[in-house]
């Protein structure tokens, strides 16, 4: 008996996105369930909205998205000392790296982020 109810629970049925609701006796303890089901929604006919210079637009967005990455790799600190940072587009990818401190020895933090969907391409630190 379980295994039925089980299975009519399981028969729910949606007409055209309409939220159609069904009630159900238990036969072994009298309670009623009460279950609803909605019909998937349909894809949409519209694309996506992309902006049309892409979600990193200019550089100002570029370097807010490295350093959002670098600072949780590299820490505040090190990252901090490394302004100002520069950003550059190439190939629908920009290249944002810091500058190193005048008393440092090392390379800069440095990132390459593509222009129409912010992916993250490439993340390194200069020795």
């Amino acid at each position: 008996m379980r295994t039925f109810f089980f299975l009519v629970l399981l028969g729910l049925v949606s007409y055209g996105g309409y939220l159609v609701m069904r009630s159900f006796q238990n036969a072994e303890d009298g309670c009623t369930t009460t279950a609803a089901a909605t019909a998937p929604e349909a894809p949409s006919p519209l694309p996506p909205a992309t902006p049309a210079c892409g979600y990193v637009p200019d550089a100002e967005t570029a370097v807010a998205i490295a350093l959002a990455v670098w600072k949780p790799l590299y820490g505040k600190e090190r990252i901090g000392k490394e302004k100002p940072y520069t950003a550059t587009l190439s190939n629908g990818a920009w290249t944002v790296s810091g500058t190193p401190p005048l008393d440092a020895l090392g390379g800069t933090a440095f990132a390459r982020i593509a222009r129409d969907d912010g992916r993250i391409l490439l993340v390194s630190h200069g020795k």
